[in-house]
């Protein structure tokens, strides 16, 4: 065979589309790396004999942690698919003279399933817990019980934590995904202003001994007055 047969006979080899050997992306797969965790699946998503009409797809098993159908009964569902675990730990220094309160730290664990920008996980656990310390210490609606209209209706009166109120938040958060949701992730910003406002009345009582069962805890109720 001549030097311009091979040529042109690797040109048709070339063009012919059988002779391709680019292997065509499986139609749905989970991506995988070295941080995945590893009960997610990493072989394509097959279809099964019953699932020959392209029409009809595999959809994901739903969760043993919840029920699709309501009762029959109530006609009430459970439709929590996902949850969040957080907890925090509080340090307060108390005058009880004065009835004032300094939140000096408050750390926070939290299980976020996956940290996919580590940065704003923690800026988001931390801005939760400053929302939790306001409705522990300062926020509240006043309402006039005889007009029923809000006595503090600007933030003005109605005080909600600054800069200078925010204490050191010292945040660990883990990464245990969760294997029901996508990624592993979980819920970041509710959790925390969830276990915060109880972390610091806890530290309250503890430093002064006294019965506090509501928020926020004024100054009346730590002098008595």
């Amino acid at each position: 065979m001549s030097a311009a047969s091979a040529t042109r006979s690797a040109s048709r080899t070339s063009a012919s589309p059988r002779a391709s050997t680019t292997t065509p992306p499986p139609r749905c797969a989970w991506r995988s790396s070295t941080a995945s965790p590893s009960h997610w699946s990493t072989r394509p998503w097959r279809r099964s004999a019953r699932e020959a009409s392209p029409s009809t797809r595999r959809s994901p098993a739903p969760s043993s942690a919840y029920s699709r159908s309501p009762s029959t009964v109530t006609g009430q569902g459970n439709g929590h698919v996902q949850y969040s675990f957080a907890a925090h730990r509080a340090v307060v220094e108390v005058d009880t003279e004065l009835g004032l309160v300094k939140v000096i730290e408050l750390a926070c664990a939290q299980d976020v399933g996956k940290a996919l920008n580590p940065l704003s996980v923690v800026g988001q656990i931390q801005g939760g817990t400053v929302q939790g310390l306001g409705i522990a210490v300062m926020e509240e609606i006043i309402v006039d019980p005889k007009s029923a209209k809000v006595k503090n209706p600007s933030f003005t009166d109605y005080l909600i934590p600054t800069i200078l109120d925010t204490p050191t938040i010292p945040v660990d958060y883990l990464e245990l995904a969760d294997p029901n949701a996508p990624y592993g992730v979980r819920g970041i910003g509710e959790a925390p202003t969830l276990s915060s406002t109880p972390a610091v009345v806890a530290a309250i009582r503890n430093a002064t001994g006294l019965e506090l069962n509501r928020t926020p805890v004024r100054p009346e109720h730590l002098t008595g007055t």
